[in-house]
């Protein structure tokens, strides 16, 4: 949920974004499909829950949800401490998903804001900041004049991404219409070179 979350978040519109956990990413594929989800019951139901809340900005509810399961955590011993970490970890990652889902609409954001927002110090959104530069990649960067965080990534436009999803499902539909004529002529290769005269059929059971 920590790592594929802000992975799918910074790649939504991309029809071929990678994947760090494919069972995670079927969970999460085979809930989204669901015409209506009922209340988490399982631990894993927990889990999904609180991968939405995280995806859509809501790190309280993800937290709320993933602590849910009391019995799963009830196992673990020192569970305070686990929690206290595990809580400030998804603050960590909501702050990510916000930046990365945001970059198409908002060029900056206020210090301030966000440290209300994420309940983290101004010196937690810095390093935040930081460690998405240099390990993410990401063109983002702090303007302390005004004491915002600047976005400068430029993601691909909806319409180019669609336009790039309609190229390639057009070129997968040529392929297969390819193969399917190939397949049609030396169908009808085979039958006509059976009709010849004289042409003879292999009988498969001769020795």
């Amino acid at each position: 949920m920590l790592l594929e979350i802000p992975n799918i978040s910074r790649n939504e519109l991309h029809i071929e974004s990678s994947v760090i956990s494919r069972p995670f990413r079927k969970l999460i594929d085979s809930s989204d499909k669901n015409l209506f989800n009922g209340p988490p019951e399982h631990s894993r139901d927990f889990v999904v829950y609180a991968s939405r809340a995280l995806f859509h900005g809501d790190w309280r509810k993800a937290v709320e949800y993933l602590f849910g399961a009391t019995k799963m955590w009830k196992l673990i011993p020192e569970f305070e401490e686990v929690k206290y970490t595990l809580t400030n970890k998804i603050k960590e990652v909501g702050f990510k998903v916000l930046m990365f889902r945001s970059s198409r609409f908002y060029d900056s954001f206020s210090i301030k804001d966000l440290e209300n927002l994420f309940e983290l110090s101004e010196a937690q959104i810095k390093a935040l900041v930081s460690k998405m530069i240099i390990r993410e990649r990401f063109n983002i960067k702090i303007h302390e004049k005004e004491n915002i965080v600047e976005i400068h990534e430029q993601p691909e436009s909806q319409m180019k991404t669609l336009a790039s999803v309609l190229a390639e499902k057009t070129k997968i539909i040529i392929d297969h219409n390819i193969k399917i004529v190939n397949y049609i002529k030396e169908e009808k290769a085979g039958k006509y070179a059976s009709q010849k005269p004289g042409a003879t059929v292999k009988n498969s059971g001769d020795g």
